[in-house]
Formats: C-alpha cells, sequence, structure tokens
C-alpha cells in the first residue's frame, strides 16, 4: 500500500456521529429558547428599582404591577420602620411614592413583596 493510512469507516458508525450532531444541535437550541422565555416572563416585581427625582423618592417598576404587594422599609438591624401596601382598588401600579419626610439620616432596607411570594430587597440611603 506504499505507506498510506487508509480510514475505512461504515455506514453505521457515520449514522451514529450524525445522529449525536442532530440531537446536540436540538439541545442547544432548546436551551437557548428556553433562556429567552424566562427572560422575557420575568416577575414585575423584580423590576423594582429606587428612583430619586425632584426631591421625592419613588419606587418604579419597569413592568407594571397588577397584583397587591406591599413596601417594607428596614433599618440595619432589621427592625421595620413602616410598612405601605398597595391599594386593593387601584388595578395597576407603575410607581410608588416612598414617604420619607420623618426618616432619619442613614441606610435602609426595601423589601418589596408582592401577594404571590415574590420578593426583591433594595437598599436605600438618606442623607
Amino acid at each position: 500500500m506504499n505507506g498510506k493510512i487508509v480510514v475505512v469507516r461504515d455506514e453505521s458508525q457515520k449514522r451514529s456521529k450524525m445522529k449525536r450532531f442532530v440531537l446536540l444541535c436540538v439541545i442547544t437550541l432548546w436551551a437557548s429558547q428556553a433562556t429567552v422565555q424566562a427572560q422575557s416572563e420575568r416577575h414585575p416585581i423584580s423590576t423594582a428599582s429606587i428612583v430619586l427625582s425632584e426631591g421625592r423618592t419613588e419606587i418604579s417598576f419597569d413592568e407594571i404591577v397588577s397584583e397587591p404587594f406591599s413596601v417594607e422599609l428596614r433599618d440595619l438591624t432589621g427592625k421595620s420602620v413602616y410598612v405601605l401596601r398597595s391599594d386593593r382598588n387601584v388595578a395597576a401600579y407603575s410607581n410608588m411614592e416612598l414617604p420619607l419626610e420623618n426618616l432619619k439620616k442613614g441606610i435602609y432596607m426595601v423589601l418589596i413583596t408582592g401577594e404571590s411570594g415574590k420578593t426583591k430587597t433594595l437598599k436605600l440611603q438618606r442623607n
């Protein structure tokens, strides 16, 4: 054979490799679609952020919150300073003002809890 190496593969090996390749492609596509779907279905409570504007402090939601929720302000020791509850008569919220005029200077934790049990904790510094 003049020193040449000849690799012989039968058809069953080729089919087996092709099946594994196709399976890998399907799994990759499925995983990427699941990730995109999970990102598009995030809970409105998880979109909350604290916004300071014109001397007011508000909790702003990137997505409309249509379920009842509560906002609890805690000091760093974990003691509850006050609790606000969303009005059940209001259909949806995109923001909620925080009454901070009687609040001492310091760092506070803002715990937002939806009726479904979803929570988000934010940090607030009062100067």
